[in-house]
């Protein structure tokens, strides 16, 4: 799903850094500070939400993008309530460069 992502991008000057897992991406984030965090609700170590909330509580301002391959219709809900800026199934990303690009940004963690 990273490369994919990636690939959504490659025509861009956003450079992206990547995490494994949800631990992975809290400290990413607290490393390099990216303009977008895109993550899966479900990850090793620590899920998406727990990331999200760790990222937010630091920096409220992290604009991050949740998102998942299953259908649960909670999943949105909380990935809202958790600070997301927003939700997508993976199955359906393609308005994820509009959000994207609806900020000014220049790094993306994936």
């Amino acid at each position: 799903m990273r490369e994919i992502i990636r690939r959504t991008f490659d025509s861009t000057s956003i450079d992206f850094i990547e995490a494994g897992n949800g631990l992975e991406a809290v400290a990413a984030y607290e490393a390099h500070h990216p303009s977008w965090v895109i993550m899966d609700i479900e990850m090793p170590e620590m899920d998406g939400l727990t990331a999200t909330r760790a990222i937010r509580h630091d920096d409220p301002a992290a604009q991050i993008i949740l998102m998942s391959q299953h259908q649960d219709s909670l999943f949105p809900v909380a990935a809202l309530d958790a600070g997301a800026r927003a939700f997508f199934q993976k199955d359906d990303l393609c308005e994820l460069p509009e959000v994207i690009a609806s900020s000014a940004n220049d790094s993306i963690q994936a």
